[in-house]
């Protein structure tokens, strides 16, 4: 039973709508956005330096420290602190020589140095006594009794003093972190630097496996117990484990509530993103679309705000946590899906629900509009035995449905490595933010903030423009301001500039890509099309935080690898056929008609093709082997258009078509 031939007795999009998609399904993207990013500043790493506990003792701190204990090395394009080596000398003895000699107040701070040209300006001589190999520990050392020239400040050669003037070693004593931007992180509680360093990259892609596992029994629980329940499951989960996380005790414990909370992501956006699709009719579907990733966007922006305020991770999981408790009231206020509770034959409780829709939208029904409604779509023929029965031509179909015909395998090739693009950019764009340089708060705030924009002209260009080349435009614009980077990675205002382009482009292809990839899966796999590429597009969040850990030596190197991933999906999209004003394909033989004679001319031509019908060449090979059929027969084709097939012979078979309700009114009264 076809819903959208209902809709139109029940209100397309009345109030009902309206006040369902505001108040509670585009709130409902927000536990997706908030748990995908927060993880990002719960591992965020401070800038840090060997610890030296008896230069702290003495209160020598700040720069002051530094100077006397920390080399320097050539780090993004400029001489820096090293993070993960000291200078190996006697301390003790260092500071006894310089209380002496007056030449370092031991209470010096950075605040009390004044100008560094105190150091600068010459050098100091050091004896043997002062380096000694055993750290800050003190004791005797086996060096000749000879002086060493140490350049404290402004070096003559990074050499100097990264290692050839004196030596250095590792940190022996644990790690000083920079407290200006968190006052905690996981990675500063368990000191997940230098040689540890990998470990919060490991948890962003055990967050990408327990997504990619979600996203595939997401689809079972959404279509066997329907699209309430899945969403309340994964929002208890969601809660469940983020809550968790404040709660852990070490980095195993938090990393496996973290795989939790992951499991819960995308999937969670399902439910309010599906429902809020199905809940109205065919011309408002692309405007749902929108609203949900302007949602998503907003979520973004709200993120930046609460990590802003909030910058101990404890707290911060738990503020991007307890609030959507609160989601559980509407319980009592979300409905089913009517259009899933139709196909699966709960007409009670679909009838319930339609009866409470039409109300709100201040429409009328009759009090038997079901009984009606069954008799049009369920009729029980009576055969030749004279016992009634319904004609069944149900088929199961699976995975490989989708690539047992060249054209339809090409489509589905095409549409999943274009969904593996957006979605490892997307998410890459998004965990590379903080890693710009300057405010990484800023960073984050602008990379969600710079989607709405995309938005005010993405609309009217799927309507003009088409699909496909709105898809290829955002797409190749996005990954070409990525590649500019590498011309001017020195410049941190300039490579913010592009990143944001960047951003923009990515947005608008992911709310393009669904849409058309919804137009070009046949009604029978749709659903089971979209998963399949959205499950192998999840592999990019696995593999994204691995590209972003390589480009620590090189900051551009990530927005190198992302801006080829999206020119090459641009470049690709171009490649399938335009879907603007076309008939959607219902069955496996339409979806492999679909496009078939798209070529090399249509490749680069921007006309749009006006709309051809498709036939059905499952119908008409059943037609040819059938002289005489007994009775009316029904078929039922999910989600686009329900057939009423009404025959007597070969000579007045009626072809397939689309029906409204007043079509099958009049031949039901035919009959």
């Amino acid at each position: 039973m076809d819903l959208d031939a209902i809709l139109p007795d029940v209100g397309e999009f009345g109030r009902y709508q309206k006040a369902l998609m505001w108040f509670v399904l585009l709130p409902g993207v927000f536990p997706c956005g908030f748990h995908a990013y927060n993880q990002l500043f719960m591992a965020a790493k401070p800038d840090h330096w060997c610890r030296v506990p008896v230069l702290e003792a003495a209160e020598v701190k700040g720069e002051a420290a530094k100077r006397l204990s920390i080399p320097m090395e050539w780090r993004d394009g400029a001489l820096r602190y090293s993070q993960c080596r000291m200078f190996d000398r006697n301390y003790t003895a260092l500071l006894e020589r310089t209380s002496s000699t007056g030449s370092l107040p031991p209470s010096s701070d950075v605040a009390s140095l004044g100008s560094t040209t105190d150091f600068a300006s010459s050098t100091v001589q050091w004896s043997s006594d002062d380096l000694g190999g055993e750290g800050s520990d003190g004791g005797t050392t086996t060096t000749e009794d000879t002086t060493t020239t140490w350049y404290p400040s402004s070096p003559a050669s990074p050499s100097q003093i990264s290692g050839e003037a004196l030596a250095t070693s590792p940190c022996r004593h644990g790690w000083a972190f920079d407290n200006s931007e968190y006052s905690s992180t996981v990675v500063i509680e368990w000191e997940m630097v230098c040689d540890q360093d990998f470990q919060p990259t490991l948890a962003l892609v055990l967050l990408g496996v327990g997504g990619l596992i979600g996203s595939y029994i997401f689809g079972y629980i959404q279509d066997t117990l329907g699209r309430r329940p899945a969403f309340f499951i994964y929002l208890f989960i969601n809660c469940l484990f983020g809550i968790a996380t404040a709660f852990a005790q070490d980095f195993t414990t938090w990393t496996v509530f973290r795989f939790g909370v992951g499991f819960t992501v995308p999937a969670i956006l399902g439910t309010p993103y599906v429902l809020a699709i199905e809940m109205v009719g065919p011309t408002k579907r692309t405007m749902c679309s929108i609203f949900s990733n302007i949602a998503y966007s907003l979520a973004l922006v709200a993120l930046a705000a609460v990590v802003y305020l909030v910058r101990d991770w404890r707290d911060l999981s738990l503020a991007t946590s307890l609030p959507f408790l609160s989601f559980f009231i509407w319980w009592w206020v979300m409905p089913e899906s009517p259009r899933w509770l139709l196909a699966n034959g709960r007409y009670d409780e679909a009838e319930k629900v339609l009866f409470h829709m039409a109300r709100i939208n201040k429409k009328s029904l009759p009090a038997n509009y079901m009984f009606q409604l069954k008799r049009k779509y369920l009729v029980q023929c009576e055969g030749s035995s004279g016992e009634s029965k319904l004609i069944d031509d149900k088929r199961t179909y699976g995975v490989m449905d989708l690539f047992r015909t060249p054209n339809l395998r090409r489509k589905t090739l095409i549409i999943t490595f274009i969904w593996f693009t957006n979605t490892s950019v997307y998410v890459g764009l998004s965990y590379y933010a903080p890693s710009l340089g300057g405010d990484e708060f800023l960073n984050f705030f602008l990379a969600g903030a710079v989607e709405l924009p995309t938005y005010l002209f993405l609309w009217p260009a799927m309507d003009y423009l088409g699909r496909r080349w709105t898809l290829c435009s955002s797409m190749v614009v996005g990954g070409a301001a990525c590649l500019a980077t590498v011309l001017v990675q020195n410049n941190e205002d300039v490579t913010l500039a592009l990143y944001c382009i960047g951003k923009m482009g990515i947005s608008s292809s992911f709310v393009v890509l669904p849409l058309m990839a919804t137009e070009l899966y046949p009604t029978v796999v749709r659903g089971l099309g979209m998963s399949t590429s959205s499950v192998v597009g999840m592999i990019g969040p696995i593999l994204i935080p691995l590209v972003n850990y390589l480009g620590t030596e090189m900051l551009v190197l990530p927005l190198l690898v992302m801006g080829f991933l999206l020119v090459a999906g641009g470049a690709t999209s171009l490649l399938l056929p335009e879907t603007l004003k076309q008939h959607l394909p219902q069955t496996l033989e339409d979806g492999e008609a679909f496009g078939a004679d798209w070529g090399r001319k249509e490749w680069l031509s921007c006309k749009i093709r006006p709309a051809t019908n498709l036939p059905s060449v499952e119908l008409q090979h059943s037609q040819q082997q059938r002289q005489r059929v007994k009775g009316p027969r029904l078929l039922v084709q999910p989600a686009d258009v329900s057939v009423f097939e009404c025959e007597m012979n070969e000579e007045t078979l009626m072809m397939s078509k689309p029906v409204n309700d007043r079509s099958v009114s009049e031949k039901m009264s035919e009959i």
